[in-house]
């Protein structure tokens, strides 16, 4: 598979895009997907430094129109996952947003207002960025869909030319119903006993992930979020595998849960949902505990060797290939003066042309990206 080295380019009209934009150090990750000419953007990471909103900067730089931005989806709550995305919503008009499903919605906006004391304190409250979406999506007009497990949340019918080169299908898979349910007594729980320092309920924001498939009939893609493996069969990838109903062809392109860490790691999800040698991508934590684990790396590995990661493990140093200078110096031009942060901006891109009969998908690496070898 070669790579390609066209950074400043928008896709041809008749091409797909599933793009992974990773942070390093813990500063976030997003995902960027055309689909016919619509957009979708799939959770949001900032520039520490320049405080740029990534996903917004890499469609800007390619020459993508925001108003061509049809959803905006939260996967989750959790800080690597949404900085930045009040401003997403405020730029792109024309996007519906997509959030997890909550049952009782007063208990979740006070569950909002309680959490928002962590930021007085001098942190960072993620459930505080939601907060402003959710204001937004008021002020606005946005309209809010929340994601719960099979379920349709969009379908595009892509023509270019008079030519009809077939729907898309956006669903979720997550979370389900028992996680949902779950999530709701947590709250009512944490209410009622009117906690005075707020911590992250007993089950984090991982456990209410939107899994996303990308469905066309000449390719499919699988976006994991953070959801992770649970003991509970009816929760987790656990429910996926035993009860999803959407899958009509085999993945071919796998967005790796939760850093590719152990616990969003399941055998059963590349016997029965992922294809053969499909194109693996993730992103690292290179905060406190480091993600993935070298030994996850040569899991994962067993099953494809198209393997990408947005930058380094530092602790596993996985062993890059070999790139030109070129590849570098589109990166310092997306996004400059980051070495002072331990911030490494890494893009691994896939376009796939569905005019073609049979379609191959390309992979380009920019920034600190590379695949990973043995």
């Amino acid at each position: 598979m070669g790579l390609k080295r066209n950074f400043f380019t928008l896709p041809k009209e008749t091409e797909a895009e599933i793009t992974l934009i990773g942070t390093g150090g813990g500063y976030g990750e997003s995902m960027v997907v055309r689909v016919g000419r619509n957009w979708i953007i799939v959770d949001s990471c900032i520039n520490p430094k320049t405080k740029d909103v990534l996903p917004l900067q890499y469609l800007e730089e390619i020459g993508a129109n925001l108003n061509d931005v049809s959803l905006v989806i939260c996967t989750h709550w959790h800080n690597d996952h949404i900085r930045g995305l009040s401003h997403i919503l405020e730029v792109c008009e024309n996007a519906k947003f997509i959030v997890p499903r909550v049952n009782d919605k007063d208990k979740f906006v006070r569950f909002i207002t309680l959490d928002s004391e962590k930021e007085a304190k001098g942190g960072f409250s993620s459930i505080d960025e939601f907060g402003k979406c959710l204001e937004l999506s008021v002020s606005k007009k946005i309209k809010v869909v929340r994601a719960s497990s099979n379920q349709v949340l969009g379908k595009i019918q892509f023509n270019v030319g008079g030519n009809d080169l077939g729907e898309f299908e956006i669903d979720s898979l997550s979370p389900s119903e028992s996680v949902v349910a779950h999530f709701d007594r947590e709250l009512g729980a944490l209410l009622d006993k009117r906690f005075s320092v707020v911590s992250v309920p007993e089950k984090g924001p991982n456990d209410k992930s939107v899994v996303i498939l990308i469905k066309h009939k000449k390719f499919s893609a699988l976006l994991g979020a953070d959801l992770e493996v649970k003991e509970n069969q009816d929760q987790g990838w656990h429910d996926i595998i035993n009860n999803c109903l959407m899958f009509n062809t085999k993945p071919v392109i796998y967005k790796l849960p939760h850093h590719g860490s152990q616990n969003g790691y399941h055998e059963d999800i590349f016997k029965n949902i992922i294809g053969d040698n499909a194109i693996l991508k993730l992103t690292p934590w290179n905060r406190g505990s480091k993600l993935p684990e070298l030994e996850m790396l040569k899991k994962y590995r067993e099953h494809s060797t198209d393997l990408f990661i947005t930058s380094p493990v530092h602790n596993n140093q996985p062993r890059p290939k070999a790139r030109s200078k070129s590849l570098h110096k589109m990166a310092e031009l997306f996004s400059k003066n980051l070495s002072e942060m331990k911030f490494e901006l890494g893009i691994v891109r896939s376009r796939i042309d569905l005019s073609d009969s049979h379609p191959m998908v390309s992979v380009e690496l920019f920034g600190s990206a590379f695949k990973v070898a043995d």
